[in-house]
């Protein structure tokens, strides 16, 4: 079907901004093949509206471009949100110690039960049990006396048995003897009415069943703090001992801070080359989430006092949100780079 040069002319607009139905497109190309003046009109159109694909994008294309912003954004937020949750997470989980008091903590053995007790009871004990590589017949147990820094989880002592060769332990916790075991007591619910010594004073009891051929040691060794003997013999005559707090988070973060560095001046040198830049910057956002996540959970220390794992596992579980919100800012970038449509 033949159209006038009008027409057509009318509708090139429409034509080069990919706005025209699939009808109208192959019109106006059938009639641009056998019209020269129509194609110089075309061409002219052209010339003066060099921008044109990008100043009046089709309409799906601008669509799904501010929603793939959108879903970004959301992301964005998702994963900063995230790594807060996990900073506030491991703040109000973690543990307090508290330091040894004379007359707070009392430890008396009854035949072959030990009776733990503390006045304070909002105080945690955690009791680690192993026999003494020194002295075969002694059974060393170290206490530990801390506090939840928001005392989510104050209402059970902990009590923690590694090996615990006593016969009755299986029928006093249920496990099997030879086992690591974590047991759970109330305050003052613990203790045997035929053993409980005055709870008014001790809120915070708990009996322990004993092998009744050995012997037993009680330290109270919190990291950090000198070991202070508080029942049996003394198995150190040189002076005593000190549960020192781990190190190895100092050690990740110089390897991380060494590593970013590293990486730091390799994209100084290759930031020319695109390709390079690009791998350069994605790997510096692992080191340096990691260093912000160490400050958010540890802040300026790299002392791990209570479990070492478990401030790794924070630490990680931080850096890679951070991490990933990192990738979604250099997407978010490279999309305005490129000039992608977005909501206003």
């Amino acid at each position: 079907m033949k159209y006038d040069c009008e027409l057509i002319c009318d509708v090139l607009p429409l034509y080069q901004e990919g706005l025209a139905s699939e009808a109208t497109k192959k019109a106006v190309e059938e009639h641009l093949a056998e019209c020269a003046a129509c194609r110089a009109e075309a061409e002219l159109l052209k010339r003066e509206t060099p921008d044109v694909q990008r100043a009046a994008l089709p309409v799906k294309k601008i669509s799904s471009g501010i929603k793939k912003r959108r879903v970004l954004t959301v992301l964005l937020a998702v994963f900063l949100l995230l790594s807060l949750v996990f900073a506030v997470g491991n703040r109000i989980t973690d543990i307090t110690y508290v330091p040894y008091k004379e007359g707070d903590l009392r430890v008396e053995r009854v035949g072959d039960q030990l009776i733990v007790s503390h006045k304070r009871s909002d105080v945690l004990i955690s009791m680690a049990g192993r026999p003494d590589p020194d002295y075969p017949d002694v059974y060393r147990i170290e206490l530990e006396t801390y506090q939840m820094r928001a005392q989510i989880f104050a209402g059970a002592n902990v009590f923690k048995f590694e090996g615990y060769p006593a016969p009755d332990t299986q029928q006093d916790t249920g496990a099997a003897v030879g086992t690591e075991l974590d047991v759970r007591f109330g305050h003052g619910a613990g203790a045997a009415a035929s053993v409980a010594l005055d709870e008014n004073a001790y809120p915070s009891q708990t009996v322990v069943t004993l092998d009744p051929d050995k012997e037993v040691s009680v330290y109270l060794a919190n990291p950090g703090q000198q070991a202070v003997l508080l029942y049996g013999r003394t198995l150190y005559q040189d002076g005593g001992y000190m549960v020192l707090p781990r190190l190895a988070l100092t050690y990740y973060f110089m390897a991380a801070a060494a590593l970013a560095a590293v990486l730091a001046v390799l994209l100084f040198f290759l930031y020319k080359k695109e390709r390079a830049k690009t791998v350069l910057i994605h790997l510096l956002g692992m080191p340096v989430a990691y260093l912000m996540a160490h400050m958010m959970i540890k802040g300026f220390t790299g002392v791990s006092n209570a479990s070492l794992s478990r401030d790794l596992a924070w630490i990680v579980a931080c850096a890679l949100c951070l991490y990933a919100a990192f990738v979604v800012c250099l997407r978010l970038r490279a999309m305005r780079k490129k000039g992608e449509p977005h909501a206003v």
